[in-house]
């Protein structure tokens, strides 16, 4: 039994693209909405949509898809992996955000706007809506969905975040989420005292993006309910897939009377040129913190966690035999070849971080002296009064 379920956490780590055999599909995906969440004091009268990206039409769905990236928690050391594609039958109505959710090493997955030409006035709109439906499974509360805004021109950590909930249902259901429910966040969590999601803000957004994690966002400061994340009881990680049909902003009522449309532009290009030196070893960086390298040194790490008697080449030889030969059906000479070829990328990256890493453990150790000397001088008396 162990090593079936080490064999499964591996096969999630190793393989690209989950089975999505027995994952539900929504019927006929049409473009009507199976219900309209409304919020307070709305009605569909009061409410005026302005599409961002609709992802309804075959021609229209691959320019929005263009438009986005992905944004996983392999960017800190995870192996989370999603993206936003095309359904496999062109006449179904959305596209799809799957992926694998893993907390191992991070515990997020994410898709994003591509860095946007100019950024979009949304200063006359009261909030974004989303039409979407969770189809892989209906565990929607199993995870912490979130809408992400950014109002600076930067790629930080810093966002405007709200969490949200698509339809767990075989249908489309459209979400709204008002600005006023929007809050400042670094990571999970809300930076206290930041101001809220002003018109002034909202002038210039220049990216939008959407999260599934296990974390909530927190108020550290106790201003809000403290709940960091889902318990592992609770939370849901494994293959998840949701249809994605529109996202826009809306408003209510006569806020706005303009009527001119959004455009969105997006580019390749990255926000500012990088430096030289980091352009120049840009390259290398690729090659030693590559996705691959990471998601092979996790699976080998989590095989010697779930079974402490297996060595690093044991973990090594393990992949060969049962992912290569197993899983993936090689033969012995592609299977060989293709760990001689891992083995050699590892052996290149190890030598190329060794004087980094000998330079670190030269400065730790300095500091382990020094702290160890320091605890050592005597310490002055102060004279007692009579």
């Amino acid at each position: 039994m162990g090593a079936l379920y080490m064999l499964g956490s591996l096969c999630v780590l190793s393989l690209n693209q989950p089975n999505w055999g027995s994952v539900r599909t929504l019927a006929p995906l049409s473009c009507r909405l199976s219900h309209i969440t409304l919020l307070p004091c709305m009605s569909t009268q009061d409410v005026t949509t302005e599409p961002l990206f609709s992802f309804t039409t075959p021609a229209a769905r691959r320019t929005a898809i263009t438009q986005w990236e992905r944004i996983d928690d392999v960017i800190m050391g995870g192996v989370s992996s999603s993206r936003l594609v095309e359904p496999s039958d062109p006449n179904q109505r959305a596209a799809l955000w799957t992926g694998v959710l893993r907390v191992d090493g991070g515990g997020f997955c994410g898709t994003r706007t591509r860095p946007l030409v100019s950024p979009i006035d949304l200063s006359r709109f009261a909030g974004i809506y989303i039409d979407a439906a969770l189809i892989s499974d209906g565990e929607v509360a199993s995870r912490v969905w979130k809408m992400t805004l950014r109002t600076q021109n930067d790629r930080g950590e810093v966002v405007y975040q709200a969490e949200w909930q698509p339809s767990n249902a075989d249908a489309l259901a459209r979400a709204f989420l008002p600005f006023t429910s929007f809050r400042l966040v670094r990571g999970p969590l809300i930076i206290p005292g930041a101001p809220p999601l002003s018109a002034d803000l909202l002038a210039s957004v220049y990216q939008l993006g959407l999260t599934i994690s296990k974390f909530r966002i927190a108020d550290p400061s106790g201003a809000l309910p403290y709940a960091a994340r889902l318990s592992d009881a609770e939370f849901r990680s494994g293959p998840f897939r949701v249809a994605l049909a529109e996202l826009g902003a809306y408003r209510v009522g006569d806020r706005d009377v303009r009527s001119d449309a959004l455009f969105i532009e997006t580019t390749d290009a990255t926000l500012s040129s990088p430096p030289f030196l980091l352009w120049l070893l840009r390259p290398l960086q690729q090659f030693v913190f590559s996705e691959a390298i990471r998601r092979r040194r996790q699976a080998r790490m989590l095989l010697r966690r779930r079974d402490a008697k297996l060595s690093g080449w044991g973990a090594r030889l393990w992949g060969q035999r049962v992912m290569k030969r197993g899983v993936k059906r090689m033969t012995r000479v592609k299977a060989f070849l293709e760990g001689l070829a891992e083995l050699g990328n590892d052996l290149a990256v190890a030598s190329l971080t060794l004087p980094l890493r000998l330079l670190f453990s030269v400065v730790f150790r300095w500091i382990r002296l020094l702290k160890r000397l320091r605890s050592r001088e005597p310490q002055l008396k102060m004279p007692q009064l009579q």
